[in-house]
């Protein structure tokens, strides 16, 4: 059977990718795991290539997995905002619309929106600014731009700013399959992402998950890059590392218990002006495309 005839079939799959384990993607869609476990097989049969193997914790892809993983995510998001888009009717988007983010998300998530929003609403100018999360909040706050897209803090309390959750992440740590014993007792973190401040803090972090030593950086892109060059331990969100693990780039540290440190949310601000107009329509579909990437 081609492949083009299998579309939910590939919903299913990487639903599989994304959860790591054929159980618990059972769950997640409320479908048996014999059932999950024929739709691997008859993708698998019909393609003449494995698919998926069997770890320790469940199962991952293969080169070839991560290859259909990749082109079927895409292409059933693109499937989804077709069929918004179809539903709801073009609204003639204009004018210009400033939105502020921090680097990770404008990394991962904002190039694909971007091209989404240049193709339905080609007269819409779209400035994106990058910056801690506190200071994307205080944009908003202050009028600067007009959406944020940040890690909530207990700090964002400004009854001027509306906030909505978009999803929720935590940490764990990473590794280069392929990395030196020596390097193992190397964390590589982004302190602040954890609300750390003060040395003290790092050492007495670096003491409980037994590291010995550390490397300190401002940013999580300079972790994740550090820790694909086998340097270290990187202490990541498992969104930021999903892309690397698929890849075969980094694997989750094994028989370490703390890979769920840290639970952060994920929001998006506003000031209860910008709800109003065409910028409301922007809003809603910044808030689905973060709601479905985190799921990807």
């Amino acid at each position: 059977m081609p492949l083009k005839d299998h579309l939910n079939k590939l919903d299913y799959f990487c639903y599989i990718v994304q959860a790591q384990s054929i159980l618990k993607a059972s769950y997640q869609l409320g479908v048996t795991q014999p059932q999950l476990s024929r739709v691997v097989r008859q993708l698998e049969e019909d393609l003449g290539k494995k698919l998926l193997v069997r770890n320790h914790n469940g199962v991952e892809p293969t080169k070839e997995g991560i290859e259909l993983y990749h082109t079927a995510a895409k292409l059933i998001q693109e499937i989804n905002n077709v069929e918004k888009y179809i539903k709801q009717g073009s609204e003639d988007l204009k004018g210009k619309i400033k939105i502020g983010t921090y680097d990770s998300i404008a990394r991962y998530f904002f190039p694909s929106f971007l091209k989404f929003l240049k193709t339905t609403s080609p007269k819409l100018v779209v400035e994106l600014v990058t910056s801690r999360s506190s200071e994307v909040y205080t944009a908003v706050k202050n009028g600067q731009i007009d959406i944020g897209v940040c890690v909530e803090n207990n700090h964002m309390t400004a009854k001027q700013v509306i906030k909505q959750e978009i999803y929720t992440d935590s940490f764990g740590f990473y590794h280069h399959p392929a990395i030196a014993i020596d390097f193992m007792e190397c964390l590589i973190f982004f302190p602040k992402s954890i609300h750390i401040e003060k040395e003290e803090e790092e050492d007495k972090f670096l003491k409980s998950q037994k590291f010995k030593y550390k490397i300190v950086s401002d940013n999580l892109e300079t972790v994740k890059a550090m820790a694909e060059e086998a340097v270290g331990v990187g202490l990541l969100p498992h969104r930021v590392a999903r892309e690397a693990v698929l890849q075969g780039k980094l694997v989750a540290l094994k028989n370490n218990l703390n890979q769920n440190l840290f639970s952060h949310k994920i929001i998006l601000c506003r000031k209860p002006e910008i709800e109003q107009g065409q910028l409301n329509t922007i809003i809603d579909e910044l808030s689905r495309f973060l709601f479905s990437w985190s799921k990807n």
